[in-house]
């Protein structure tokens, strides 16, 4: 399968502070004839987005319910999509970051004013009100979190991580936790080597196989090791995987990613993917969540836990 990309959208720099949804192009191109159809869809729910937007939903409650449920049906396209086909394409990565970016918006715009109405009469019965269970990942996490972005500056990860953790974010407090982090991960790398060289040379060790290849000795895998600790020791280097396995030990807190192509969706509530949940925290700590989207990390605060006590 072949895909065409069109190397003029450059959603990555993507700022929710200047986010204008009813600017965004929707390059969805494919020469793969069994998702055609699909991806026509798909960009035909990014342009009704936009139009949805340009009708200003600050001032209409009606158009910011418009703009979720066209978010849920764009969702549920692609999740449609061969797998291959989502992770070979710039331009479907977009729409789903577009899509993201409406549930930040809309989650982080104040309700419109409503006019006033006559209250109506008491009654002896009680009216019974349900509420509608979500039924994509994309509606639950704007339903279970409130979403909260931070700097694209490479330190995205921490950024995040502190934002959960209730810690200021300071240039120090960001050096400090940068540091420790890879420091705890370098002194786990420097035993594997030591003690599980054969592993290592199997390739299974869980830090160090991936990392140094086929490296024949010891002494030379840890000059690999010191060169990318000191790489990721650096300001704005991203964080992945591996620095969050011990990001918990430097910040006290324990860690659950939450990937929107990795989270199921069990009765209308997540069901988290455990190969992301990261302990290590203080004893006793709660698990604070990071939504992954794309090479970005957002905070994700949950609205249950900051709703007041009945």
């Amino acid at each position: 399968m072949s895909v065409t990309v069109d190397t003029s959208a450059n959603f990555e720099d993507f700022d929710i502070d200047s986010f204008d949804p009813a600017s965004f192009d929707a390059p969805v191109k494919t020469s793969a004839p069994e998702s055609a159809e699909l991806q026509r869809k798909i960009e035909a729910e990014v342009i009704e987005l936009q139009k949805l937007w340009g009708q200003d939903p600050t001032q209409c409650g009606r158009v910011q319910g418009d703009i979720l449920r066209g978010c849920t049906r764009l969702e549920d396209l692609l999740q449609k999509l061969p797998i291959e086909t989502r992770d070979s394409s710039v331009e479907l990565r977009e729409a789903h970051n577009y899509m993201a970016a409406c549930l930040i918006a809309l989650d982080d715009m104040p309700a419109p004013v409503q006019k006033p109405t006559t209250p109506p009469a008491p009654t002896t019965m009680t009216t019974m009100t349900t509420t509608r269970k979500p039924t994509t990942v994309a509606e639950a996490i704007s339903n279970e979190f409130h979403v909260t972005d931070v700097e694209k500056d490479g330190n995205c990860c921490i950024r995040a991580a502190l934002e959960v953790a209730g810690i200021p974010v300071t240039p120090a407090v960001l050096h400090q936790v940068r540091g420790d982090t890879v420091a705890l991960m370098k002194s786990e790398m420097y035993k594997e080597i030591d003690e599980q060289w054969d592993i290592v040379c199997s390739g299974k060790a869980l830090l160090v196989s991936s990392l140094v290849g086929d490296i024949s000795t010891p002494a030379k895998a840890k000059e690999t090791v010191d060169a990318y600790c000191e790489n990721m020791a650096r300001n704005g280097t991203w964080f992945g995987h591996q620095e969050l396995m011990f990001l918990p030990r430097a910040t006290g807190v324990n860690f659950q990613v939450v990937d929107p192509a990795k989270t199921g969706l069990k009765d209308g509530k997540l069901v988290h993917d455990k190969e992301h949940m990261y302990f290590g925290g203080a004893k006793g700590s709660a698990l604070g969540y990071l939504l992954h989207n794309g090479n970005h990390y957002l905070a994700l605060n949950s609205k249950a836990a900051a709703a007041p006590a009945a």
